[in-house]
Order: structure tokens, then sequence, then C-alpha cells
């Protein structure tokens, strides 16, 4: 039972959040935003570190990579090699140069560091060595589409995503209720697509054995360490936009580098009302800022505001 349980809910979240990223576009702000990242690192003064930022993300879409390319931008997403290219973390260390044609002279490209903490829809599950491998996110969510149309189309799957939006207990008796009136077809269907799902996405899904799969898997340890080990830099910024902190992993791993005294965490706040759970996270920890809307939201385009002063 408990495996059809999680094949039911891992159905639901594929259809109605991992398929409707392959129709994802940049939005106006998403174009902003990567225009002013490519600015500041573009005017940074200093030649003693590259002209390099990382940008961590736990979303799974590429619509980064897709604003970065129509912005012409050079970016890093971890992935060496055109005709079949596999992901490798030290690629994230790489300084790009550019040469004049007269070879008289040579300049830093501005380079983002796309990382991906939770995996990418981009991500494809090498069979043969374990690896990763890129695939197009719009072919491999279509081409799954097409090979589950089967428990795509389960009647079932409607009173999931109803029960998605119940609170926990609730839910847990309801999914009872529908797996125990599934057809032995159906039952073996879902336990066909679990197994197809997982061999073919790489992704750290949000399950409760979310953090286990994180520390366990290499790759999503290595890229945890890159983490941890940009923040202990020199006078490292951390600018936090969007994301909740929590995510047990990355909250811990935030808060004992909150112990280098020249690392500065700006903690973007939605809302005003999102400032005390924040300051609840980091209590213990002098070195956070928040930026707080005195009314209203702060959204994208209020925060490529804010960047747009940042000289």
């Amino acid at each position: 039972m408990a495996e059809s349980v999680e094949a039911l809910l891992q159905l639901e979240y594929f259809k109605n959040i991992l398929l409707p990223m392959r129709n994802i576009a940049p939005t106006s702000e998403m174009l902003d935003f990567c225009s002013h990242l490519k600015r500041i690192i573009e005017t940074r003064g200093t030649t003693a570190i590259p002209k390099r930022a990382c940008l961590f993300t736990t979303n799974y879409d590429a619509i980064v990579e897709l604003a970065l390319e129509q912005l012409e931008f050079a970016y890093n997403d971890g992935f060496e090699g055109r005709a079949d290219p596999v992901f490798a973390t030290r690629l994230f260390s790489r300084t790009q140069y550019q040469q004049s044609l007269s070879m008289e002279y040579s300049v830093q490209v501005p380079t983002l560091n796309v990382i991906k903490l939770h995996g990418s829809v981009t991500w494809g599950v090498d069979r043969g060595s374990a690896g990763i491998r890129y695939h197009s996110h719009v072919d491999a969510l279509s081409s799954f589409e097409y090979a589950v149309s089967d428990v795509m189309s389960l009647s079932e799957l409607s009173e999931v995503e109803r029960i998605v939006g119940l609170e926990v207990e609730k839910a847990g008796d309801d999914l009872t209720k529908v797996v125990e009136g599934l057809s032995r077809e159906a039952s073996s269907s879902l336990a066909r697509f679990l197994a197809d799902y997982h061999r073919s996405f790489y992704l750290i899904n949000p399950t409760k054995r979310k953090f286990e799969e994180t520390v366990l898997g290499l790759t999503y340890y290595e890229l945890l360490r890159l983490y941890a080990n940009e923040l202990d830099r020199n006078n490292a910024l951390l600018i936090s936009f969007g994301f909740s902190f929590d995510d047990e992993h990355v909250l811990e791993v935030t808060k004992r580098a909150l112990e280098n005294p020249q690392l500065i965490l700006l903690v973007c706040c939605h809302k005003e009302t999102d400032l005390e759970k924040y300051r609840a996270k980091f209590s213990n920890a002098s070195n956070v800022w928040y930026a707080v809307p005195s009314s209203g939201e702060l959204g994208l385009r209020e925060f490529c505001a804010m960047l747009y002063e940042v000289r």
C-alpha cells in the first residue's frame, strides 16, 4: 500500500508541478534580474577574485538558464560536452577568458554558476555509469508523459489532486481509501510508473526521505559542500530571495556558515509578517540582515529595483 500511495503522490506532482515546466519562459522581471547580476559581476573592481557569482536554487525548472541564454550571459550549469554532456561539480570552479583577435590582450568573461541543489529537469540518469547526463527538459518531460499515458488517465488522479490540499491527517485517511479502491491492474501500472520516474529524472523529491537522499547522494553532498565553501569565503554575501529555509539540510549548512563573521546573509522577506519567522530561524546570528517591505510585498520587480542601486 505504501508504494501505491507514494506513486499516486508522485504522479500528481509530475502532472501539476514538473510537466508545466516544459512551457515556461523568462518573464521581463527575470530578464531584468539576470541583467543586473551581469552588470554587477562585470563591473567588479577588484582583480583578486574572479568575475563570477553563484546562484544556488532548490528549483527544478530551467527558467534561469533560458533567461541567461536570451541575454547571452555566460554561465556554468555543471555540464561539459556538446554531443553528450556529462555533469561534474569541478566545472563550477572554472573561470572564462576572452582573447582579442590579435591575441594582444584577454579579459575575464562575467560568469554565473547555476547550481541546482535538488537537481533539475535537465538532469537525466546515466544508467551506464550512474552519473548525470544532460537532456532537454522539453523532450524529457514530453516523452515521459507519453510513456506513462496509462496512469495519467487514471480516474483516481483527480481525487488525489483534491486530497493534496487537505490537512495532513485528513489527507492520509483519504489517500488510504483511494489506494484501497485501486484495481490490481492500476496498482501494477502505478508501480511501473514509480520505477520509471526514478529512472528518468535525477531529482530530490519533496518526501520525508529528502534529507537522507541529499546527505547520502554523492552529487548532492558535493553541491552542499560547494554551497558551504562559498559561504566560508572572506567578505562573502548570500542574498536569499523567495526561499523559506524550511529545507532542513540547507538551513543547517547556512547556520554553520554564519559562524564566519565575514559572511553577511541578506534575507528578503516577501511580506512584513515573514520577518519574525526568519528571525526565529537565525536567532543566534548577528550577521543576518533583513529586507522588509513596509507595505505590500517584496517581489522580483521590487528586488530588481534594489539591485539597480548597487554600484
